[in-house]
């Protein structure tokens, strides 16, 4: 198995220092889990993007952690509302740990954002706003481009860490 390095960094967000810290392969425990998003990528190497209504930008298929849902369980409901892919076999990518002392609870203070992959095989047509979901777009982009279409792929150290192990894992070197 591929490892990789734990990165952190810290920004400054309305003026108040935030730190970012990628764990590859780990779930934290003790830790609040906020959102999940994830990796789709077919077998032809094209990574799925989704767009939401009255939105300009694509995103990875995601979204906020359900109380009492486990991260997994998230990413593969998110998947088949966004995308409208079924996952299969899901594959912990890693989690992002959220720090900022000034947050307004203790949610926005600490939190983990988790990361998936997973091969998209197997969709059928898109259908925009199905069963009353915010998606209003998929996208196939070939995963070497994703930074274009997610800045935040190449322009924060922790993306960086998150999109060169997707890129190990896919490539497998």
């Amino acid at each position: 198995m591929i490892m990789a390095n734990i990165i952190s960094e810290t920004v400054i967000r309305n003026g108040k220092k935030v730190e970012f810290i990628w764990h590859p392969r780990e779930i934290l425990e003790n830790v609040i889990l906020h959102q999940v998003y994830g990796f789709l990528v077919t077998k032809d190497n094209l990574a799925v993007l989704v767009r939401d209504k009255e939105e300009k930008r694509f995103t990875l298929p995601g979204g906020k952690i359900e109380k009492g849902e486990m991260a997994h369980d998230a990413f593969i409901r998110e998947c088949i509302e966004e995308a409208q892919i079924q996952p299969h076999n899901p594959l912990l990518l890693g989690s992002l740990e959220y720090i900022n002392p000034s947050g307004k609870d203790d949610e926005d203070k600490h939190h983990q954002e988790i990361r998936y992959f997973s091969i998209a095989d197997n969709f059928k047509k898109f259908e925009p706003l199905k069963n009353g979901f915010e998606t209003e777009e998929r996208f196939f982009v070939y995963y070497e481009n994703l930074p274009d279409y997610v800045p935040w792929l190449s322009k924060s150290e922790t993306g960086k860490a998150q999109y060169n192990d997707l890129v190990k894992l896919i490539t497998k070197k």
